[in-house]
């Protein structure tokens, strides 16, 4: 899931800013918008697809231990590299074979804390062309504030 989108794809799209200011990026604007003091959560109209961004108490490398660490029916896919928010990130990639749910993890160092991004698609939502969606989604994501 490599990306070959831009920020230019996401003209016209609202922007949403995380009212504590640590991160802001285009969303589609019929994309539903939860948010908590840690944590925001995008989602597409049909429930698909989302984008869950959590700032953690912990360290980015604790809390990427937890994620790998899974239950039964959630197994590994692989690991790969991404730009995120200006800089190479790893990716962990996952797949829920009960939900049938592709699941994307990316852990960054912030503010003495770890900002966690996870997003996830349903694979039945193949004809929704929700990927390039979440793939244009994550294109505009930025951190504001990266101090670790």
């Amino acid at each position: 899931m490599e990306s070959q989108h831009n920020a230019r794809d996401a003209q016209g799209w609202p922007v949403f800013e995380d009212p504590q200011r640590r991160f802001l990026l285009h969303r589609p604007p019929d994309w539903q918008v939860s948010n908590s003091l840690d944590n925001t959560t995008l989602r597409d109209k049909s429930l698909q697809a989302e984008l869950t961004i959590a700032f953690l108490d912990s360290d980015c490398a604790v809390a990427q231990g937890a994620v790998r660490a899974k239950r039964l029916n959630y197994y590994f896919v692989r690991e790969f590299q991404r730009s995120l928010s200006g800089l190479t990130v790893n990716v962990l990639e996952f797949k829920d074979t009960i939900s049938n749910v592709r699941e994307f993890h990316v852990f960054l160092p912030a503010e003495r804390r770890c900002c966690h991004l996870r997003w996830r698609r349903s694979e039945l939502s193949e004809g929704l062309k929700l990927e390039p969606v979440l793939e244009t989604l994550l294109s505009t994501f930025k951190l504001v504030t990266t101090k670790s």
